[in-house]
């Protein structure tokens, strides 16, 4: 049982932390897999339900993970709202160099197409799914540095 499992709850209270609330949403995490094996394979085949369910618990405590290293910076500098670049300055940090130019370059997508939709931009609404996922360079997992 890990740590959070062992809690009662996050914040010390008496009601325990439901799986779902832990957790992004399964049919989230099963089409983003989707989508990545598609985006190779056209015709790829299924993904096991304990794939999605593994997927699932490891792409929420990297969340997790990546999250709590900006709301560190952000709490030090006495701020309240982690930003996109809160969040690459924390992969950057945390060792995550591959990930830093691709979602620099998504960011300001992401960015620019908010920006007209906020600016009466006379087109319909650009959702984050309508944007393409990054490309991100082969390993996308980071070499730790080895101590000697």
């Amino acid at each position: 049982m890990s740590d959070s499992e062992s809690d009662p709850t996050e914040d010390g209270g008496s009601k325990p932390i439901r799986e779902q609330d832990r957790f992004l949403p399964i049919a989230n995490t099963a089409r983003i897999m989707k989508r990545a094996i598609s985006r190779d394979q056209p015709d790829a085949g299924k993904i096991a339900k304990d794939a999605k369910e593994c997927v699932q618990e490891c792409v929420s405590e990297f969340i997790s993970f990546i999250t709590s290293e900006a709301s560190d910076r952000c709490h030090n500098e006495k701020r309240k709202t982690i930003t996109g670049d809160d969040l690459i300055w924390a992969m950057q940090s945390l060792g995550f160099d591959n990930y830093i130019e691709p979602l620099r370059a998504y960011l300001a997508k992401l960015r620019q197409a908010t920006h007209k939709d906020q600016g009466g931009y006379a087109g319909r609404s650009t959702a984050v799914e309508d944007l393409p996922m990054p490309e991100f360079p082969v390993p996308i997992i980071p070499t730790l540095p080895s101590h000697r």
